[in-house]
């Protein structure tokens, strides 16, 4: 892959969490690499190569840095139960 695709790929994935699309529940890799008009291959090889994380561990770590920050920031979520946090982060 040339080093433009590699970081076209990142800045859409960058968009992709700021529009917070993360949060969908069910989300797997072809979604995700059709939502940034490029393939599951091309996804994986960029997510695992040039990120060192495979796809499912960054759909966690997306969520789970977005549910904390929301705790962080907000102490009404501190009151939530464990099934509701997961739920609005997308988990099952």
């Amino acid at each position: 892959y040339s080093a433009e695709i590699i970081e076209e790929i990142k800045i859409k994935l960058k968009i992709f969490v700021e529009k917070k699309q993360f949060l969908n529940k069910n989300l797997k890799l072809p979604d995700v690499a059709v939502i940034l008009g490029t393939n599951r291959t091309t996804l994986s090889y960029i997510l695992n190569d040039h990120m060192n994380v495979s796809f499912p561990d960054y759909i966690k770590l997306l969520r789970i840095n977005y549910i904390t920050n929301l705790m962080l920031t907000d102490k009404k979520y501190l009151n939530y139960k464990i099934e509701s946090l997961a739920e609005m982060c997308g988990m099952s």
